[in-house]
């Protein structure tokens, strides 16, 4: 369960106007800090803090944002963003946050915000027309993020399979009828399976933003950005394509009468970015997206239940379930596991 807590002594100096101001001297010119906003949290012991600031320079407004992860933010995503911040990609309207700064005792960065909004705050009939003219921007971006070389981590597979087991008792709380819970098993038993086999028959593994989510894509005046690289890693690329058709699939839950226009957007996405990366879909590239694709659907149906939310969203938690089986069902058959 999430609860409010009290910021730690050792994190009091994030709303210290004096240390902010003098902080941000290093990044700004005169800055003059307007505003400081800290939320803190706690689950399962582990903190999280969340620091908001809007500072002005000269006559301009800057936002940063300062993040301790609830095991700590990771020096890592700090250099990824450093790194991206400063690589030159082809496609000139994608935009990547500045870090400015790592505190590696007490585990929190900061870093600029990016102007604009998450695609997962705007609505409606305004998304489709975002998405339809950025389809193939995103795709030639993802193509370029995927063969930068940062210094990050190797995809951990069983790091992996332990959060598969922490989402299936997750989903078993909520359904108690035995096809459902039948259901719940079958596809992480099927999808478990077929991620180690992946993992233990790969061998070029690329750099992936690894939650390639509609809240981790910032729309700003025709550009569009990426944040939060705290997942961030090297292994199979098609878990990003996956990821974000998983994505397209939650449009076709809130706008069913739009099913012709957000499958044209997947297949899209799908030709384009393979198109672009020189991948055939052979039959394994198109089952590895389709595995990958069905898990994002299972963190859509856990999304969709909200832990303030409760019950009220079980009738949509199973239309992703039933997808994600789906999915699978009709994944092209294939020799590689």
């Amino acid at each position: 369960m999430i609860k409010k807590a009290v910021l730690p002594k050792n994190y009091l100096f994030l709303k210290n106007r004096n240390f902010l101001e003098k902080f941000f001297s290093n990044f700004y010119s005169k800055p003059e800090v307007l505003k400081i906003k800290i939320s803190s949290i706690k689950m399962s012991g582990n903190l999280k803090i969340f620091g908001e600031y809007k500072i002005k320079e000269r006559n301009k407004i800057k936002k940063v944002f300062a993040i301790h992860r609830f095991l700590g933010t990771k020096i890592e995503e700090f250099e990824i963003l450093k790194y991206l911040f400063n690589f030159k990609f082809r496609e000139p309207k994608f935009l990547i946050p500045r870090s400015l700064f790592y505190f590696k005792k007490e585990k929190i960065i900061f870093y600029e915000a990016l102007e604009g909004a998450p695609l997962s705050e705007i609505k409606g009939e305004l998304l489709l027309k975002i998405l339809k003219s950025k389809t193939k921007a995103l795709s030639l971006a993802l193509t370029q993020l995927q063969k930068t070389k940062p210094k990050a981590k190797i995809y951990d597979l069983e790091d992996d399979l332990r959060k598969f087991k922490v989402f299936e008792n997750v989903l078993k709380k909520y359904f108690k009828k035995k096809v459902e819970r039948d259901l719940i098993e079958e596809l992480f038993s099927k999808l478990i399976t077929k991620r180690r086999c992946y993992f233990e028959n790969l061998k070029n593994f690329s750099f992936c933003h690894n939650d390639l989510t509609f809240g981790n894509l910032i729309y700003q005046k025709g550009k569009i950005g990426l944040i939060d690289f705290s997942e961030s890693c090297f292994s199979d690329p098609l878990t990003d394509v996956g990821t974000f058709l998983a994505q397209l699939d939650y449009l076709l839950y809130l706008f069913p009468n739009k099913i012709k226009e957000i499958r044209k957007l997947r297949k899209e996405f799908k030709d384009s970015y393979l198109k672009l990366a020189r991948k055939e879909l052979k039959k394994e590239a198109g089952e590895r997206i389709a595995v990958y694709r069905s898990w994002a659907n299972l963190k859509n149906a856990i999304f969709v239940l909200g832990a303030e939310e409760r019950f009220q969203n079980r009738e949509a938690c199973l239309w992703f379930l039933k997808l994600s089986q789906k999915i699978l069902q009709e994944a092209p058959l294939s020799v590689f596991c």
